[in-house]
């Protein structure tokens, strides 16, 4: 009995009584908290304060009307990032202001936050090589005013925006404020999307495309000559470009062909004998479980 009192006392002494005071719960939850769900689709409601971002199809905005206490509580989360050494920001410096372009300082934070923006923007075009900045997300000046995005240019740290812009000593980027629209928030669908910790190579909250281990492929019995007709074969180098074994190109049909070192493209995935029928498909993922993932809202009137 007096060692569970003395537990007792060392948790009352530990816990901080204003938590709940300075954090936003609503109907027993932190508002924007992420709840998984392995079950049925729960509807959104005013008994279920909750959306399904996984029955999204790519967006979906959100009133001040319909959930006052999402859109005043989200609209004031801005995106933090670690600067490499645990140290982390929401504010990213600027060089200058001209016409519509922002120019970032160059430095860890404003590196990262820009190359997390790009492969997001990336997503936001459907995953493939050419970004969409669409219905998509806005930075926030330091006056306070939202601007959506329409351009990024990673090599000189520029984001392009639309809006009249005035001279910032910084800014700041929400993924939930929409610009020009201050009376709604934004939630991007996570259908088929797969969580993982934040780290410093990625921003909590943006999101990235599927990706495969850069590697190099060997490649058996190539080396020597080989005499007959073959098909036509696209022939890379397997080192450095500047350096390359053997000259770009194509070997056309009939002809002798000699290999060093080379890659060949093509083919589809087999077996090796041991580990089974390659599994191929759209995406590259770990295992999974399909679940449904809500964002609870707080509160929510319709």
């Amino acid at each position: 009995m007096a060692s569970n009192q003395n537990n007792l006392a060392k948790l009352s002494s530990s816990f901080d009584p204003n938590f709940f005071e300075n954090t936003p719960l609503v109907n027993g939850r932190i508002v924007g908290e992420i709840i998984i769900l392995p079950r049925r689709h729960i509807a959104l409601s005013s008994g279920f304060p909750a959306i399904s971002l996984t029955r999204i199809e790519k967006y979906a905005d959100i009133s001040v009307t319909d959930a006052p206490d999402f859109h005043a509580i989200m609209r004031n989360e801005f995106i933090e990032v670690n600067n490499g050494s645990n140290v982390f920001t929401d504010e990213f410096s600027v060089t200058s202001v001209t016409g519509q372009n922002i120019v970032l300082d160059d430095n860890a934070s404003n590196n990262a936050l820009l190359e997390s923006l790009y492969e997001d923007a990336l997503v936001n075009g459907g995953g493939l090589e050419t970004p969409s900045y669409t219905s998509w997300l806005s930075i926030t000046g330091d006056n306070g005013i939202d601007y959506p995005i329409t351009g990024l240019n990673l090599s000189t740290r520029t984001i392009t925006v639309s809006g009249s812009l005035v001279s910032f000593s910084y800014i700041k980027l929400s993924q939930y404020r929409i610009g020009g629209d201050p009376s709604k928030v934004r939630v991007f669908s996570w259908r088929g999307r797969t969580i993982s910790g934040s780290n410093i190579s990625a921003v909590s909250g943006l999101r990235r495309r599927d990706q495969f281990q850069g590697h190099w492929s060997k490649f058996y019995s190539l080396e020597g000559s080989y005499a007959g007709t073959i098909d036509k074969i696209d022939i890379r180098a397997s080192g450095p470009e500047s350096t390359p074994n053997v000259n770009f190109g194509y070997i056309a049909a009939g002809n002798s062909l000699a290999i060093v070192r080379a890659r060949i493209v093509g083919g589809d995935a087999i077996s090796d004998g041991t580990n089974g029928l390659p599994r191929t498909g759209k995406t590259t993922h770990s295992p999974d479980t399909n679940v449904e993932i809500y964002q609870w809202l707080g509160r929510y009137f319709t």
